[in-house]
Order: structure tokens, then sequence, then C-alpha cells
């Protein structure tokens, strides 16, 4: 059976604005992580979605762990070295992956310094004004 962990603190929150959790149980996109090559995983509606989004390119900040999440979740079990794992998301990300920090940093000569995503876009943004 599929187990569901959440954290109290989170649903405090949700529920603090607004949210009905009661109608997430009931009316939410069923999910569960897999292969996206499942034929019955595949008839999920968000599984439909990110199957649309894999092929456009994937743009993240920072995105090392974000890109582990989605492998993870729709693609597979992730690969136990960091050369594998880039090579399959060259491979599944056809499209390919723009991570804007790497881009900031490599056109900033920034290579240890700051560049979380506010900085950078004021930053950019003086810069074009």
């Amino acid at each position: 059976k599929d187990v569901v962990e959440v954290s109290p603190k989170s649903l405090g929150f949700l529920v603090r604005n607004g949210m009905n959790i009661s109608d997430v149980f009931r009316f939410g996109v069923p999910f569960r992580p897999g292969s996206l090559s499942s034929d019955q995983l595949n008839k999920e509606p968000l599984r439909q979605i990110f199957s649309t989004i894999f092929e456009k390119p994937i743009i993240v900040h920072n995105g090392l762990f974000d890109l582990m999440f989605l492998y993870q979740s729709f693609i597979g079990t992730l690969p136990t070295s960091l050369h594998n794992f880039l090579a399959r998301c060259f491979d599944s990300f056809k499209k390919g992956v723009y991570d804007t920090k790497n881009i900031f940093n490599s056109m900033s000569n920034n290579d240890n310094g700051p560049s979380y995503l506010e900085l950078v876009y004021h930053k950019l943004r003086r810069e074009n004004n």
C-alpha cells in the first residue's frame, strides 16, 4: 500500500491559509513514483503532464537536487554515481537542462561568489538599467 508522510507543521500552514485537507485526499491527483515507460503509471494525469514537460528544455537554478527528485519520481532509481546520473539526465531530458546559476557564474566570472536567484536578478537588473 502507498504510504503518505506529511509534516504536521506543513499541514498547519496549509490549513491556516485556507486549504481544505479533506479535499486534497478526496479530489487530489493520484501519483506513484516510477518509470515513465510503465503503461499503468502513464495513465496518471500528473505523469502525463510531466511527460510533456520533459519534452521541453528544463531550466533550473542550482537545481541538482531538483533534477534528482524529478529523475527518481518519473524516470527510475537514481544511479549510484554522479557521472552516470548526468549521462542518464542527458538521455532523459532531450531538449537539455540549463542551470541559470552556472550560466550566471560563467558569464560573470563569479566562480565562488554568491549567486542565489534574488541576487542574480537584482545584479542583472542594475546592469541593464
